[in-house]
């Protein structure tokens, strides 16, 4: 699968996979952006505020470490569907196969496709997964995959 075709997604403004989320989390998400939060401040803010109450945060970490945790986990979700060969082949080409479809409908599938993975729900990881992609727009897909690969390799 060309990853020149899978650039093209992110070739519009960041600013629509934003805009593509429902109206309550695309207020708090712009207006966390506005305040000058970074993507990745805001997802790890959403899923510290997120989920259910007294329940034990993902691994052994405290609350916003886990959130942290979480948060790196779906990335690294998001670079094995975008950047990676053999995992989310399929997946890819039925995202290529509807092209057109939209915003909201390429948050949807990632997100579907991921939470079992992640062990939660779509709904809950869509807000994170429309940064992420926000993000991939800003700097283009090739730059954000091969920024991952260099982060990974110093680890």
């Amino acid at each position: 699968m060309s990853t020149c075709k899978l650039e093209e997604l992110f070739s519009g403004n960041p600013d629509e996979w934003i805009s593509a989320l429902q109206p309550y989390q695309k207020n708090i998400i712009n207006t966390l952006l506005d305040s000058g939060k970074s993507p990745e401040e805001i997802s790890i803010q959403w899923l510290s505020a997120s989920g259910p109450a007294n329940t034990f945060p993902f691994g052994a970490a405290g609350k916003e470490q886990g959130s942290s945790l979480f948060y790196e986990k779906l990335k690294e979700e998001v670079e094995a569907f975008f950047c990676e060969q053999a995992k989310y082949e399929e997946d890819r080409k039925k995202l290529l196969e509807q092209f057109n479809a939209g915003h909201t409908y390429i948050i949807g599938l990632i997100s579907v496709k991921i939470s079992p993975i992640v062990g939660t729900s779509s709904a809950f990881i869509a807000p994170i997964i429309a940064l992420i992609l926000f993000t991939i727009a800003r700097i283009g897909l090739n730059a954000w995959c091969a920024t991952l690969r260099a982060k990974n390799e110093t680890q």
